[in-house]
């Protein structure tokens, strides 16, 4: 059996700890009670305690963390520029450099694990049977700042360990979500040992580990058997989390009772076992992903299907350019722009310059406006490309050094018309050069050609 107060591991026999000397506590007739009796018996007693406190603790986390996400999106997020002319954030986590995101990481980890340890506390009291106030949330992290340090420093490093292993293909996930599934009983309880014992960060840490041995399939049922609400909540967009996670605080805290065999818990009827919560929890989630990869796969068949008939089944084959050889260089707005000498001059909104082949079904066309110096060219194709999504199907933007300038290239499918944009900002002007063609046509040579001669007559930003 092991030792409520120090975790160490003694013999059955044993009246006191062999290493820290306090008398032990009677081991659990658990073994008579079957374990769902355990489980509901602690979410019975969390339900029946006044949570209140924890519900505006809760509120004040959520709207915390919200302020915190809008500093990330705002200082690293990606400016893009929209079709009003106004600035657009967007923060994607997975592409920002490592510090950058470790950064991150740790920023919103302190907003958590503040008010974690507040919550976490409030919640030991609750199940104690003891008063509490909202305040105390807040102030707890503050007056117990060293033990508050020590649950911030475990979870920083244990979080650092498992992001490093995301560098390392396929066998580092495998760690990952073999460390996750193994240790998050014992971090979640060592936040417990560290509010409840004045005992250095080490042996908290061995205590963790030692009274949840034994114990961890019950603690993923307990977490598991709350999807029902999580899944109601979203019919109340969210607002009954309010209710939900206070009541899984306290149930965590009389799980930690229990298994430090303060309290015992048997007073609710039988129900589904622990591992039956667990098989059935997972067994969902493997059916939802394979449903979800079937919708996906099915949805993509079907677009590309649909895409390849629009093109292909009622149009000519496809018509070779070769024949477009002779051209000339046409300045627009201080660009030099390849034309094929079978082109002719139209008028087209929005366009500065625009030229039609003979048969219509080509277009090159050149858009010019002042966007200013602070939007890349890259950032304002990234808006460009998702303003072409519907109904187009864009690739990936692409960059190359034409004439010693770099260009992005975006080649974006439609059922009527292709459109291929070379886009590029000088000195504040937007150049957005357009091939637009209808899917029949090979532009190859057209496309080879504009690049060949594509130059600036004006001092523009050259490639470093």
């Amino acid at each position: 059996m092991f030792c409520s107060s120090c975790g160490s591991k003694n013999d059955e026999g044993n009246k006191y700890c062999i290493s820290c000397g306090k008398e032990l506590m009677p081991k659990h007739s658990e073994e008579n009670i079957h374990n769902s009796i355990i489980r509901r018996s602690i979410k019975k007693d969390a339900q029946a305690k006044n949570k209140g406190p924890l519900y505006l603790g809760y509120i004040v986390f959520f709207i915390s963390l919200i302020a915190v996400i809008i500093f990330l999106t705002t200082s690293l997020g990606t400016k893009v520029i929209t079709d009003t002319n106004h600035y657009q954030y967007n923060l994607n986590l997975t592409s920002l450099n490592f510090i950058e995101y470790m950064l991150s990481i740790i920023l919103i980890m302190i907003v958590s694990v503040f008010f974690n340890f507040g919550m976490s506390k409030e919640s030991l009291d609750i199940s104690r049977g003891k008063t509490v106030t909202t305040g105390s949330i807040f102030t707890y992290p503050i007056k117990k700042l060293t033990k508050f340090l020590k649950v911030l420093g475990v979870s920083i490093l244990f979080s650092i360990i498992l992001n490093i292993l995301t560098y390392i293909p396929i066998l580092g996930y495998l760690i990952y979500f073999i460390l996750m599934i193994y240790f998050m009983p014992s971090l979640a309880m060592l936040m417990y040992i560290i509010i409840d014992k004045d005992i250095p960060i080490v042996e908290a840490v061995k205590m963790a580990i030692n009274i949840t041995k034994g114990h961890k399939v019950a603690y993923y049922a307990l977490l598991f058997s709350f999807i029902g609400w999580y899944l109601l909540s979203i019919f109340t967009l969210g607002l009954l989390l309010i209710w939900v996670i206070p009541y899984l605080y306290v149930s965590i805290s009389n799980y930690y009772l229990f298994i430090t065999k303060e309290k015992e818990y048997k007073d609710a009827t039988k129900g589904l076992s622990d591992g039956g919560v667990l098989g059935l929890t997972i067994g969902g989630y493997f059916v939802v992903i394979i449903l979800l990869i079937l919708l996906i796969t099915i949805a993509v068949l079907a677009n590309t299907e649909k895409i390849v008939d629009t093109h292909h089944s009622n149009n000519p084959p496809m018509q070779d350019e070769t024949d477009v050889i002779e051209g000339e260089e046409k300045n627009v707005s201080g660009l030099n722009i390849y034309v094929p000498d079978n082109y002719k001059e139209i008028n087209v909104d929005s366009y500065d310059k625009a030229y039609m082949s003979e048969d219509g079904n080509v277009v090159i066309g050149l858009i010019t406006y002042d966007i200013g110096n602070n939007v890349s060219s890259y950032d304002y194709t990234t808006f460009y490309r998702e303003s072409l999504s519907n109904p187009y199907m864009c690739g990936d933007i692409s960059n190359k050094n034409i004439n010693n300038y770099r260009w992005e290239i975006l080649d974006c499918l439609g059922t009527d018309a292709n459109i291929k944009s070379y886009i590029n900002i000088n000195n504040g002007t937007l150049y957005l050069l357009a091939l637009t063609y209808t899917p029949d046509k090979n532009i190859e040579t057209v496309s080879n050609n504009i690049e060949k001669n594509l130059t600036f007559t004006t001092n523009a930003n050259s490639m470093a």
